[in-house]
């Protein structure tokens, strides 16, 4: 009798670790090379994080037009954020050039 109780605590043990273990949704996040996201993509990825304010369209930062972009205000972040998405990485190394001539790196 011992040795069926025993056997049926061993069993429940087993089961329940391994219902438990597989049963467990774990979070999968695909690595995405950034170049892939649109740039609504690359807000959303922030408003899980921070509650979104205001959000739009725009063309370029002071009197430098840098192509089309999109702009986020968040709560609790000091600032703008702002996004622009080129297909030719010397598109983005020109601009960037544009930006770190007139206001300095910021990094």
């Amino acid at each position: 009798m011992r040795k069926v109780k025993k056997s049926a605590y061993l069993f429940t043990i087993v089961f329940f670790t391994l219902l438990i273990t597989y049963s467990c949704s774990v979070p999968f996040l695909p690595e995405v090379p950034p170049s892939s996201y649109s740039l609504e993509a690359a807000i959303n990825v922030l408003t899980g994080k921070y509650y979104l304010l205001d959000s739009g369209y725009i063309n370029g930062f002071g009197d430098m037009n840098l192509g089309e972009g999109r702009y986020a205000i968040f709560d609790g972040v000091d600032g703008m954020f702002m996004i622009f998405r080129y297909e030719d990485p010397e598109q983005a190394k020109e601009n960037w050039s544009k930006v770190t001539k007139k206001y300095g790196n910021p990094f």
